[in-house]
């Protein structure tokens, strides 16, 4: 599945994504990078699809 941006870290699932070069100039990680606090690899990917989304449409605008 394209664009999933999960990492497992321990048992813990973590969002990961490149932060879009048209931020570097005022963001200075170059990653996006938060625990998701679940261990359940279901309830991340839903999360991580609905961030995903919430995203495109915040750069979109």
């Amino acid at each position: 599945m394209r664009g999933l941006h999960l990492k497992k870290r321990g048992d813990w699932w973590h969002y990961y994504r490149a932060t879009p070069r048209e931020y570097h100039d005022v963001e200075v990680k170059r990653s996006i990078s938060f625990s998701l606090k679940t261990r359940d690899f279901s309830k991340p990917k839903l999360k991580a699809s609905q961030i995903s989304c919430d995203l495109e449409q915040q750069h979109i605008r």
